[in-house]
Parts: structure tokens; sequence; C-alpha cells
């Protein structure tokens, strides 16, 4: 039980941290670092909803990047204790 308790914690770590990319804030600072003019390969970034849904877009030029984040700010459990 004590090593599921410590991977259950490391995965809750890496989960977090994931979500935190992709907070708003952390969007708005990759957008504001990717179209600054001395970036060697300006980008953007955006936070955008589409139809109510929410999505992230990085896009340089032809190439994009989206991805729907939606639900993704839900709460996630704590591992129950004994």
């Amino acid at each position: 039980m004590a090593e599921a308790n410590k991977a259950y914690a490391k995965f809750r770590q890496r989960l977090d941290d994931f979500v935190a990319f992709f907070a708003p804030d952390n969007i708005a600072r990759i957008g504001a670092w990717a179209s600054h003019a001395s970036h060697p390969q300006p980008f953007e970034a955006a936070l955008l909803s589409e139809r109510g849904i929410s999505v992230v877009s990085m896009r340089q030029g032809a190439h994009q990047f989206r991805a729907v984040l939606n639900d993704l700010w839900i709460a996630i459990p704590d591992w129950p204790e004994p």
C-alpha cells in the first residue's frame, strides 16, 4: 500500500503540472514570450472559446497545434486514507 501511495502522489503531481501548463495565465505568458520581437521563431499562443469550448491554440504560419481543454480543471481526487 505504501508503494501505491507514493505512485499516486507522483501521478497526482504530474497531473497537477500538466493542468497548470494549460492555465490561462501560463498560456498568456507563453503568448507574450512567443510573440516577442527578439524571439528567433515567433508564434502565436492563445486560449480561445469556440462555441463554449475552451481551446488552446499555438500557431506559426500554416503550422498549428490545437487542444480542447473542456473539463481539464475538474477536481482531482486525493488518494483515500486507510
